[in-house]
């Protein structure tokens, strides 16, 4: 009876794990009929319970957040290597849903956004392009949906981009105008999405924007005192505010001559200093690439960027909600007193109106206007509202800054504005507001752009940061070339082997000999790295990361060993493009010439005559032989450079090789050798 439980039992398990197995094999993403697990992008979403399930779907519960609901980002490969969005006709989804815990009543049944991040994303808020709506049928429910690719949409990632790569994608609550309150939570579980390749369609292609770390420029954190402006001053709390701060190609901040205008970035509510992207991770956000590519390009001028939380009080954050309302008004005493005196005093900042510019999205363009034009165009002289919210009228606006004595003769410089013609919030007193600004003689320069089925999002907002940019600082402009960096602490390895160490990069030569260049430093001699070449690898090896002795050396540079890794001297091959060579062990007396020395690391020199079939005279050569602690020796033959066939060939077998002289005779060729074994 136990017997046949047993076999029941296994038969049992046996289905039990198929099925699993069966169940798991659909769900994950398929790319070219490759399917993986999923691949959450996790430092790119917004949800709460992300779960990896067993089946190998995702699960999360998304919130609602006035339009701008939550969701998982997911790369598009586990290796997260981009897609040219170009290549793909459609896009197969399979999700279920159900609200959580808390949904209001008069909401209409769960919807989505299938978003596509661009590869210079930085997550689902982070740069993107809509794809699609997928709405449920029911208030909980499965769907099964196929997502169509517009033949135009690879330009539509091109003009947002520069390039149609995509990175990731996002599955967004999408609680724009569906009668949801903010904090209504949807439950989603992902099973599968699939993206289906265009019959014909070439494989896709790593990104390449073709610049080099050289033209691009850094993101760095800073944090600066500041206080509570919302209440009075011997009141007010003291604090540091955390913001990221673009510097440009070619940035020193010890070159005190050359000095950048500065741009004040503004976030909308209910968002932070991060909305826009910029970090120092991964590639930097998508307004790092308009800059990095208009800076390198000679069509933007250079200049240095902070990105910081619009909200002048307590309730600033870190990660804020961006919600208080008081504190975005107070925000004047904060730009004016803090944020542009700390970035003259920690960075290379030009001085005067003109070099400072201005410019913020939703409620951030609404203090650009305010707050910046109104209360601070002594300081400001460039300007630009993205989507603002703007509360009062064109006129009584004008009215308002017209009549500050203070500001008498002080002309904006540059104004720029843009909206979407379908943004509900603030789009119908645009118009308006774009025919007063364009007729206002303070105003130098002005340009608008409506961006046609433009929503209050993220789409429109970056296309006008890089309008406006493209702008401003035109004295700035220069085309910047690449250079290759000199890598500094760079010298021969002959000098380091001796204890010496390495100069710094403007270090004088002042003496050259066959272990290469010397300078001073310090009262003690360094090696200089002058004309020696950096480590970029050769034949497929790699740069040593910390050995430092050198074995051998050639034409491609001093060669050393690694993680017991001697298979480095494969490099010593090369292929025989003319007659065979043949080796003669050359002996006094018949025997062996070589001398074994007691060392860890043994070196053995040997005479060696090369012959080459054609009568070629005979070359004397030495042979440097490396012992793994195993006993397996390599020895590594160099021949005279005036035989002319190969610069270097290897020759490689045990300790009795060397000792009886007796494995290579006068008739072997070189194809025999490479029979013998390798380490």
């Amino acid at each position: 009876m136990f017997n046949k439980l047993q076999k029941h039992f296994s038969l049992t398990l046996l289905f039990c794990v198929l099925a699993i197995s069966f169940v798991s094999a659909q769900n994950g993403i398929s790319l070219r009929g490759k399917r993986e697990k999923f691949s959450i992008f996790r430092d790119g979403s917004v949800a709460t319970n992300i779960q990896e399930n067993s089946d190998g779907s995702v699960s999360w519960i998304a919130t609602a957040a006035g339009g701008a609901g939550g969701g998982v980002a997911f790369y598009v490969k586990s290796n997260k290597q981009e897609i040219n969005i170009g290549n793909y006709e459609s896009i197969d989804v399979e999700l279920d849903y159900s609200p959580g815990s808390k949904w209001s009543g008069s909401a209409q049944n769960p919807s989505f956004v299938f978003r596509v991040l661009p590869w210079d994303s930085t997550g689902m808020f982070g740069g993107f392009e809509d794809l699609d709506i997928i709405s449920g049928r029911s208030r909980s429910g499965s769907i099964k949906y196929t997502v169509k690719i517009p033949s135009n949409f690879s330009k539509q990632i091109i003009n947002s981009s520069d390039f149609d790569e995509v990175l990731a994608f996002a599955i967004k609550f999408n609680d724009y105008q569906r009668g949801n309150a903010d904090g209504d939570q949807l439950k989603v579980t992902l099973k599968s999405v699939t993206f289906k390749a265009k019959s014909g369609a070439p494989e896709d292609t790593p990104f390449d924007d073709g610049l080099t770390d050289s033209q691009r420029g850094t993101v760095v954190e800073v944090n600066y005192p500041t206080r509570d402006y919302t209440v009075d001053e011997y009141r007010a709390s003291k604090y540091k505010k955390h913001g990221w701060v673009y510097l440009p190609a070619g940035y020193d901040e010890n070159d005190k001559n050359t000095k950048y205008p500065l741009f004040v970035l503004l976030h909308g509510f209910g968002q932070n200093e991060n909305t826009w992207g910029l970090s120092n991770k991964g590639r930097g956000g998508k307004i790092k690439g308009f800059m990095d590519r208009g800076m390198a390009s000679g069509e933007v001028g250079r200049f240095i960027l902070i990105t910081v939380t619009g909200v002048a009080s307590k309730n600033w954050g870190p990660n804020g909600a961006g919600n208080d309302v008081n504190g975005f008004n107070a925000f004047k005493g904060e730009l004016r007193d803090d944020i542009i005196p700390f970035m003259r005093a920690n960075f290379n900042v030009k001085d005067g109106r003109d070099n400072v510019a201005l410019a913020g999205l939703s409620m951030g363009g609404g203090q650009t206007f305010n707050i910046g034009i109104a209360e601070c165009l002594d300081l400001i002289s460039n300007f630009a509202g993205f989507s603002g919210a703007l509360f009062s009228g064109a006129d009584e606006f004008k009215r308002n800054v017209d009549g500050k004595r203070e500001f008498n003769n002080l002309k904006i410089h540059n104004l720029y504005m843009t909206c979407g013609d379908k943004d509900d919030l603030v789009y119908q007193s645009f118009p308006s507001y774009v025919n007063a600004m364009r007729n206002w003689n303070r105003v130098e320069n002005f340009k608008d752009y409506t961006y046609p089925g433009g929503t209050h999002d993220f789409p429109v907002w970056y296309k006008g940061f890089n309008d406006f940019i493209h702008m401003i600082f035109a004295d700035m402009r220069q085309k910047i070339e690449p250079v290759v960096i000199e890598q500094p602490g760079t010298c021969s390895a002959k000098i380091t082997n001796q204890g010496y160490p390495c100069c710094s990069n403007d270090c004088t030569v002042v003496y050259t000999d066959d272990d290469g260049n010397w300078g001073v430093e310090n009262g003690d001699w360094c090696g200089c790295g002058g004309n020696e070449s950096v480590c970029k690898g050769a034949q497929g090896y790699p740069c040593c990361e910390k050995a430092t002795k050198v074995y051998f050396t050639d034409d491609d540079g001093d060669w050393s060993i690694e993680n017991n890794d001697w298979n480095i001297y494969l490099l010593l091959w090369d292929i025989l493009r003319e007659d065979h060579l043949k080796f003669l062990w050359k002996t006094r007396d018949d025997e062996a010439v070589c001398k074994e020395e007691e060392q860890a690391e043994a070196v053995l020199k040997c005479e060696v005559t090369v012959l080459k079939s054609s009568n070629n005279p005979v070359r004397k050569v030495s042979v440097v032989v490396i012992r793994e602690l195993s006993g397996v020796f390599v020895f590594i033959v160099r021949i005279d450079p005036i035989f002319k066939i190969p610069k270097t060939l290897r020759i490689e077998h045990s300790l009795n090789f060397c000792v009886k002289g007796s494995f290579i005779n006068n008739n072997m060729s070189v194809d025999e050798m490479l029979l013998f074994p390798q380490i």
